[in-house]
This record gives C-alpha cells, sequence and structure tokens, in this order.
C-alpha cells in the first residue's frame, strides 16, 4: 500500500499505517504477470490454430478476438505497470503518474466491458435490448444470435460420425 498523502505538503497523518505490505506487493506483481501471459497464451494459441488449420490469414471472428485481448491486455499493462511502480519506488516516478494511475485503474474497472461492447456486435444487441425492455419499449425482433454469417464448411476437430 501506498500512502494516500505522498506528494501534498502540509497534511500531518500518521503515516505508519501505510507501511508496504510485502505480500500485497508480491501479490500485485503476480497478477500484473499472471493477466498478462493469460493474454499473450489466448492470442498465441489463435495465431496457432491459425497456422494449424492451414490458413493463410485470420478470420475477421479471430482478428476481433485478436484485437480484443491486446486492448484488455494493453489497459491493464498499464495500469498495472504503473501501480507495481508506485509500490516498489514510490519516488521514481512524478507525481503526475499517480493521476494517470488513478485513471488508468477506473478504465481498467470498466475497459474490458466498453471494449466488449464496442467490438462485439451479439453483447451490442443484446445490451441495447435488455435497457429497451427495462424502460418498457419492445426490443427489435431480429435474431441476435443468426448463424447467417457462419461459414458451413466442416470442421476439422468435429466428431466424424461412424459408419
Amino acid at each position: 500500500m501506498f500512502d494516500p498523502y505522498f506528494g501534498i505538503p502540509g497534511i500531518q497523518a500518521e503515516k505508519s499505517l501505510y507501511k508496504d505490505v510485502p505480500l500485497l506487493n508480491y501479490t500485485n506483481l503476480f497478477c500484473f504477470v499472471t493477466l498478462n501471459g493469460a493474454y499473450v497464451f489466448l492470442v498465441v494459441s489463435v495465431m496457432y490454430k491459425t497456422r494449424q488449420g492451414n490458413q493463410a490469414f485470420l478470420s475477421k471472428l479471430q482478428k476481433q478476438i485478436t484485437i480484443q485481448a491486446l486492448l484488455i491486455c494493453v489497459t491493464i499493462t498499464f495500469c498495472s505497470s504503473i501501480y507495481v511502480m508506485f509500490e516498489f519506488v514510490p519516488t521514481f516516478l512524478p507525481a503526475i503518474f499517480l493521476t494517470i494511475d488513478f485513471l488508468l485503474w477506473q478504465w481498467g474497472c470498466c475497459g474490458a466491458i466498453i471494449i466488449y461492447m464496442v467490438m462485439n456486435r451479439t453483447i451490442r444487441q443484446g445490451v441495447i435490448a435488455f435497457y429497451l425492455t427495462l424502460l418498457g419499449y419492445s426490443a427489435p425482433s431480429q435474431n441476435i444470435y443468426s448463424t447467417d454469417n457462419v461459414s458451413q464448411r466442416p470442421r476439422s476437430c468435429a466428431i466424424q460420425p461412424t459408419i
């Protein structure tokens, strides 16, 4: 934990309450590494599946998953790296980074939701329909789960029937 009064001159407060807790520092560092590692693993596994299926390019869904994972990973990386820097070396960064970190922390809490809402049409239409019905309006009667755009080619990993 860090001192909430850091960089504010003239405040007389008990600073011993805000001593660093080593377990919290290592937990934050562990979360930083594992969350970024999970998103990197997601992107690499999508790329591997593309190469395994003898496709020369990414499908629209694979591109969308990759971009979503990249945006979420960048948000988490910036927020958590500045936070971890403040924990281990609190005087290394200028005080403006504390404000930037608080804004990034708020974005980190809702950023994934906004990214999914902007980039995923099914989620966006479902949320709009939910709020329309919540407000008493009838939701559009289109099928948001239609498979019209899904390719109907056989999948190599599908279970083949035995004859």
